[in-house]
């Protein structure tokens, strides 16, 4: 790949959302790769190519903050630290699993001195968190803690390990799928989904295939530390279970919502030396008679789903309008929006990009899991992700 007119070389870092799992695990090399589905493996391709990649696997149920605290372990090495305030109000272990670090010289000069992060789907919303923890920490962490105790990552500090922000139909400003389900729906799918975990979560051929990050909640055990294969649901899974379910924020459940998703960006800043993208997908159309269905093309998956977001409103949750309608079958394009009451504008082609503020691409045809590689040729996928990369080595002034 011709280089010359990089800017930068910096390592690209993947965020999966619900339902990836470690590219290490079963799953993944035998089933289904988060990023490349059934047939293809991006992360192996663009290292290949010559672009430093790499996709940690991040509680896929678990919450933004849970992940964001396991992504800065996978990146620097070290325990993963829930923080003491934290895991005290959710209920579970402060600490996690420990990880050697694939970027521990992230921030120094040369080609490690940032980093690019790519969200897609629940993604979207742990690459804004993390970017914005980067920068301020956490006042609650830093004045609870011990000094001595107290984890890098809460200080803040670090945004300038940062080059972008990428979010692929990012839950951002959640999705209106939850609040159609209402709290009922929510609570028993999370509880059924937890439940399973917890009959599995003490075998070590079943979490070793399929590890979904909750042993923090005792719901399961580091797979790394079993020995044989027992099933059946414990005391202490029976307590992380209702802990888990007992919360609002901190429920991957009801953070993907647009009213979680509200007191999620409060608090969020927007770094002003970093560039900001938030990409967009529609697969939906507007009838002449002003109702909403989703396109002959779309994931057969996404039919049912893309005509209940393009009939569904809730004006308490602000949720009208046709930016409200359009969707890509998971996701409303509102939703995939830069997260509301950040610095923003409507990109068009020909316009330069600028720092510390989001940029909402235009929207483009695919549906949710097209940028996962879902009914999506090798070598189109392929080149729309080399194409991508190639932009963010050429931003300028980085």
């Amino acid at each position: 790949m011709d280089k010359t007119y990089f800017t930068n070389n910096y390592p690209t870092v993947f965020i999966h959302g619900i339902l990836g799992v470690d590219p290490a695990a079963g799953f993944s090399r035998y089933i289904y790769r988060y990023f490349g589905s059934f047939t293809k493996d991006l992360i192996k391709y663009l290292n290949d190519e010559g672009f430093e990649t790499y996709q940690p696997g991040l509680g896929p149920f678990n919450c933004v903050w849970d992940r964001c605290c396991e992504l800065w372990a996978y990146l620097f090495g070290g325990t993963v630290d829930y923080g003491k305030v934290h895991s005290e109000r959710f209920g579970h272990a402060r600490y996690g699993r420990t990880y050697p670090g694939v970027l521990k010289d992230l921030g120094t000069e040369g080609d490690h001195e940032k980093m690019h992060l790519i969200g897609h789907s629940y993604g979207g919303p742990t690459v804004c968190l993390f970017s914005s923890m980067m920068a301020i920490g956490d006042a609650e962490e830093v004045a609870a803690t011990p000094a001595n105790e107290l984890s890098e990552f809460f200080k803040g500090g670090h945004e300038q390990m940062l080059a972008s922000v990428t979010t692929l139909s990012g839950t951002n400003n959640g999705t209106s799928l939850i609040e159609f389900m209402g709290d009922t729906v929510v609570h028993a799918v999370t509880r059924g989904v937890l439940t399973a975990n917890a009959f599995f979560g003490r075998s070590k051929s079943a979490m070793s295939f399929l590890d979904i990050y909750t042993d923090h909640y005792g719901i399961m055990e580091d797979p790394s530390k079993l020995q044989g294969n027992i099933f059946g649901i414990s005391k202490e899974a029976k307590a992380g279970i209702d802990a888990w379910d007992s919360n609002f924020i901190g429920s991957i459940g009801f953070e993907m919502g647009v009213k979680a998703s509200h007191i999620l960006l409060k608090d969020m800043v927007t770094n002003p030396d970093v560039y900001y993208f938030a990409r967009r997908a529609s697969r939906a159309h507007k009838r002449a008679d002003g109702k909403f269905r989703a396109n002959h093309i779309i994931d057969p998956l996404f039919i049912p789903t893309s005509m209940l977001i393009g009939s569904y409103t809730n004006k308490a949750a602000g949720i009208e309008g046709d930016s409200w309608h359009y969707s890509d079958g998971m996701v409303p394009v509102e939703g995939q929006s830069a997260p509301h009451g950040q610095p923003a504008k409507e990109w068009i082609p020909g316009m330069p990009y600028e720092k510390g503020i989001w940029h909402n691409m235009p929207v483009v045809p695919k549906d949710h899991q097209t940028w996962a590689g879902m009914f999506t040729g090798k070598d189109q996928y392929f080149s729309e992700f080399t194409q991508l990369l190639t932009e963010l080595h050429c931003l300028a002034d980085v």
